[in-house]
């Protein structure tokens, strides 16, 4: 059983993305004006903290975007860093990290959607493709 499931992981894990991950529980795009997205990501936690970041690349450069529940100095281009609320850093095992991006973005290559290429979580990449 084991030996099938490694083949069928094996055989998708090429094709998935990290906007296609659980960490990612929304992800609305839309064209005009933009074009734009609006997505939601959820980071459990498996140890204590006092504390967090979570590091978002995207594949697209961002002229505008925002962030609810987690600060940020970036407001546009590719990579983020979003951090802890003075009120959210205090987690422990099982909680969940949630917090929400709205922004425009430059679509470039047409042939490539906009994507997550990574995500990190306090130093430890999470999610890549």
């Amino acid at each position: 059983m084991f030996y099938r499931f490694f083949i069928f992981a094996g055989l998708i894990s090429p094709h998935l993305t990290c906007k296609d991950s659980e960490l990612v529980t929304k992800w609305t795009l839309w064209d005009s004006p933009g074009p734009g997205l609006a997505a939601t990501v959820h980071v459990p936690v498996k140890e204590e903290i006092h504390g967090w970041a979570v590091e978002l690349t995207f594949n697209k450069e961002f002229s505008k975007l925002q962030f609810f529940n987690g600060l940020t100095q970036a407001s546009e281009g590719s990579f983020f860093n979003i951090t802890n609320e003075s009120w959210s850093g205090d987690k422990k095992p099982g909680d969940i990290i949630a917090f929400s991006l709205l922004g425009d973005y430059d679509a470039g290559a047409a042939d490539e959607a906009i994507n997550i290429v990574k995500i990190g979580f306090n130093g430890q990449t999470i999610c890549e493709v």
